[in-house]
């Protein structure tokens, strides 16, 4: 007991370890929200990649005009670099100019004052100045705050057109930061470029604005791909939840029907490959539910036929009484149901032998209940008297009350004189009784009117039973049979019948009663080709020895 109390307890915790574990639907959503995730990841990715690569091409685009605006106004100021050597800054750069007049210098002052508005508008732009034909700074535009020098080291370069783009960076009293140069030629006359260069016009742009705009849309995606990744798996778990919810419904059936109800069913109504499965999972139940309905009666059928074969087995004689001058012997077959027949012959006194056989309709626990009825009541009946047409009515006085209606006995009762050698025959229904004589060799059938026991319980059965005297002679045999005897049937349809046992009969004359016994079994076998016959075969044979 405590074993398995130990077992059932692990049992428990078994099943426990089983529900703890990740369901189906918690696998897929997880595996969708996973594969959600990494697209995210990569198009996030990819997404800033490029968004990086137009940006600083974007940068480098905007340089590269902020450099070509600050080169092409007024070319006649800028026509004044030409041969300059000198630097300057701010508005003192005005000294290192051969301005002619007033006109060059409000020219002059107008480009300074858009250097000037051109540093303070653009937010990226560290510094914007313009360079002599040696590159040396003649004009500068700092921020506002800003005093000192801007230094620019390179690291690499390009050029876009006529612009040289320079990477690298830049210091100033703040340290160093990373940055662009653009420069660009101031061209008094496009038509001889290489020879009307005055100057060029440089800009240096920060970095910082483009690190700034990469943070800001790394965040941005960083938060796009959490929101999408959170919608994602709220919709993943929707739809496997959704997607599962046969799988558990079938589940939760399949553990019903294992725990031992056989007669439930699943729940599942749908059209597709689970719908399928749960209707063959009903299928294959209700096979499951037939064959242990079948092993169920199968098993009751055996204990019947243990049963039956229990009571036949102290029904049928044991041994034949054989008195001096007679062979007595008998066979009891029975069909695919046992029960339903006895034959038996005993000594009554010490001068006169019964002989019966009977059938009851039913086969089974309930026909041999009725035939152990019929016998004990017979058996008690044929010790008071030797007449066997008044041993049947007593039978039937007493037999025919406990039977209910549709019930009966078919039997055949003789009593034997062994002195006189004369048989007494009486019958209660369809059972029969042949004679060969061994004078003649004639089969003669002896078959009286009675009704069957219990058929009627008064009068009535009375009067239709009959009584025959039969004498015998050496060589004479008799054989008493039920009716399943006589109606067996072979494949081909057709009764074995008076005619077979009556020639059997004729060929074994001189064969004793426990070989002809023998014969008889092989003739039913060969005619029903070893078949199981459909009803009980029960005979009963007499032979006067000569």
């Amino acid at each position: 007991m405590a074993a398995r109390k130990r077992q059932q307890k692990g049992g428990r915790r078994g099943g426990g370890e089983r529900r703890g574990r990740f369901g189906l639907a918690t696998r897929f959503s997880l595996v969708v929200s996973l594969t959600i995730a990494s697209f995210m990841i990569v198009f996030g990715a990819v997404n800033t990649l490029t968004a990086i690569s137009t940006l600083n091409d974007e940068i480098d685009e905007s340089g590269r005009m902020l450099a070509r605006a600050l080169a092409v106004p007024d070319l006649g100021t800028w026509d004044a670099l030409a041969g300059t050597t000198a630097a300057g800054t701010s508005s003192s750069a005005e000294e290192g100019f051969r301005l002619k007049d007033d006109a060059e210098r409000a020219r002059f002052q107008a480009n300074l004052h858009r250097l000037e508005a051109l540093i303070v508008d653009t937010t990226s732009l560290v510094d914007a100045f313009i360079l002599s034909q040696d590159e040396r700074r003649v004009l500068r535009a700092a921020r506002q705050g800003d005093a000192g020098r801007v230094d620019f080291r390179a690291e690499s370069s390009r050029r876009a057109g006529q612009t040289k783009i320079s990477y690298g960076s830049f210091g100033s009293d703040g340290g160093r930061q990373p940055g662009r140069l653009f420069r660009h030629p101031i061209l008094v006359d496009s038509s001889e470029p290489e020879s009307r260069i005055v100057g060029y016009s440089a800009v240096i742009l920060s970095e910082r604005r483009i690190r700034e705009r990469v943070l800001a849309l790394l965040s941005t995606t960083a938060a796009l791909a959490i929101v999408f990744i959170g919608l994602g798996v709220l919709v993943a778990r929707f739809a496997a939840r959704r997607v599962t919810q046969p799988l558990r419904e079938l589940t939760r059936d399949v553990e019903i029907i294992a725990s031992g109800d056989l007669d439930h069913h699943t729940s599942v109504r749908t059209s597709d490959e689970i719908g399928t499965l749960a209707r063959t999972f009903d299928e294959m139940t209700q096979s499951v539910r037939e064959a242990q309905r079948t092993e169920i009666e199968h098993r009751a059928r055996l204990h019947e036929v243990q049963v039956v074969n229990e009571i036949t087995s102290h029904l049928l004689p044991t041994e034949m009484p054989q008195p001096p001058g007679l062979e007595v012997d008998g066979f009891y077959r029975p069909s695919k149901e046992v029960g339903g027949d006895y034959f038996d012959a005993f000594q009554l006194g010490e001068s006169h032998l019964g002989l019966v056989v009977a059938h009851a309709p039913v086969s089974g626990v309930p026909g041999a209940m009725i035939m152990t009825m019929a016998r004990s009541i017979l058996g008690v009946e044929a010790r008071r008297t030797l007449s066997p047409a008044e041993t049947l009515r007593q039978t039937n006085h007493f037999l025919a009350p406990d039977l209910r209606k549709g019930l009966y006995v078919d039997c055949l009762y003789a009593v034997l004189d062994l002195e006189t050698q004369s048989l007494q025959v009486a019958s209660a229904g369809q059972c029969v009784l042949l004679r060969r004589t061994s004078r003649t060799g004639a089969i003669e059938k002896i078959h009286t009117d009675g009704f069957a026991l219990g058929f009627d319980r008064g009068p009535v059965f009375d009067r239709r039973l009959n009584e025959v005297r039969l004498p015998l002679a050496p060589g004479d045999r008799v054989c008493l049979c039920t009716s399943g005897t006589l109606s067996l049937a072979n494949e081909a349809g057709e009764e074995f019948g008076e005619k077979r046992l009556g020639l059997l009969m004729k060929q074994e004359a001189k064969t004793s009663a426990t070989g002809f016994v023998a014969k008889l079994r092989q003739s039913l076998d060969a005619f029903t080709a070893g078949h199981a016959p459909t009803s009980d075969l029960t005979v009963l044979t007499l032979r006067v020895t000569e």
